[in-house]
């Protein structure tokens, strides 16, 4: 993964955002490359045609959505990297995080390229890339028994 560009999805509001932008700007030759999204709706369509890496969700996003996004997120792709950013000010958030499905948490107070870097790149080295993106469904369907009777 040296060589290579980590491609990222985002979901989170501005001051998340921009936190994550000033993190990555400090770090301009970091291999990482982000693309923030909207809205929830928006990652799964993201996820069906894209080249991803992971997930970074803020999990104070929209009164505190982030939590059932971690959740949505790794009810369709189980195994897939989700790195949950939060504020440390909040008790037990991370622990709530891990417990909904978020791979890895970074507080913000914490969050730099390359925080942000072996939080996935650790994350992947844990998995087996050719299982990250296969949703549920996939993972558990059969194929229906076809003989002669």
């Amino acid at each position: 993964m040296q060589d290579s560009v980590i491609q990222i999805l985002f979901l989170g509001e501005n001051p998340s955002w921009s936190k994550l932008s000033q993190a990555l700007s400090a770090a301009p030759d970091a291999p990482l490359h982000v693309q923030r999204l909207d809205s929830l709706a928006d990652i799964f369509p993201a996820l069906a045609v894209g080249r991803w890496h992971a997930v970074a969700l803020d999990l104070h996003a929209w009164n505190f959505q982030g939590l059932h996004y971690v959740e949505k997120v790794r009810s369709e792709y189980p195994a897939f990297p989700i790195v949950a950013l939060y504020s440390p000010s909040i008790p037990e958030l991370d622990t709530k995080a891990t417990t909904c499905g978020a791979s890895r948490c970074i507080p913000f107070d914490h969050l730099t390229a390359d925080s942000l870097e072996f939080a996935i790149a650790s994350t992947l080295s844990d998995s087996e890339p050719q299982f990250l993106l296969q949703k549920v469904s996939e993972k558990h369907s059969f194929l229906p028994f076809v003989g002669k009777a």
